[in-house]
């Protein structure tokens, strides 16, 4: 509803989707300045600061019919997590915000990830709870932690939060998302081995898909 809204504010001003979405974070409502631009009436609002929203890039199915003009050795194959996609920025000074894939800021709900996270940039990646034995716990554990402004200690111990990571898209202070995919691949494997840990780690490339039929077993397993 809320990405509607936004698409239709988009249309109605002619502009495209994502320069609103990089901006709407930042503001607070009623959101004055960025009705003033959309409207015609103002400046376009510049981001405010380091830790402003970049739009993720949203998945969609892939029907049977693409497959015969797509080769699969062109794209990355991941696991799909049981958690929420989010997009997680750390300023070289600590400053840490934690943004869902419509930029709404739930850093305050998940104090225990947020320091302890340490590398300078942006992230993209997928919000999960830890089970106890290692392994990533059923998404209804993460909804034991969503939609809250505030989390006690017993609460964190019970569902710890940790980002797996998909992508890089900032660097220190180095925007990466001009870069192919597979050069951000390798700078993100690298990030993650120098600090990663329980509160982040890389999602895997799935190997084995050598084409879709083979996928699509792997898929079922």
């Amino acid at each position: 509803r809320r990405r509607r809204a936004k698409q239709a504010l988009a249309v109605f001003a002619g502009v495209d989707i994502t320069e609103s979405e990089e901006i709407w974070p930042g503001l607070a409502p009623p959101y004055g300045p960025l009705f003033a631009w959309l409207e015609g009436r103002g400046e376009k609002p510049a981001q405010s600061g380091p830790l402003w929203f970049r739009p993720v890039m949203l998945a969609h199915p892939l029907e049977p019919e693409d497959q015969a003009r797509l080769a699969l050795a062109d794209f990355a194959v991941e696991w799909k997590w049981d958690g929420a996609r989010v997009q997680v920025l750390r300023t070289a000074a600590g400053a840490v915000r934690i943004y869902t894939r419509t930029g709404e800021d739930i850093t305050g709900g998940f104090p225990d990830l947020a320091a302890e996270l340490q590398f300078e940039g942006v992230i993209d990646g997928e919000l999960l709870i830890r089970a106890a034995d290692g392994t990533v716990a059923p998404f209804n554990a993460l909804q034991q932690r969503l939609n809250r402004k505030t989390v006690d200690a017993k609460l964190m111990a019970l569902h710890p939060a940790f980002v797996r990571a998909y992508d890089l898209l900032v660097e220190g202070t180095t925007d990466l998302r001009g870069e192919p995919l597979r050069a951000r691949r390798g700078r993100l494997q690298q990030l993650v081995a120098r600090v990663g840990g329980p509160r982040l780690d890389l999602s895997p490339l799935v190997e084995g898909g050598s084409d879709w039929a083979a996928l699509e077993a792997l898929r079922a397993t």
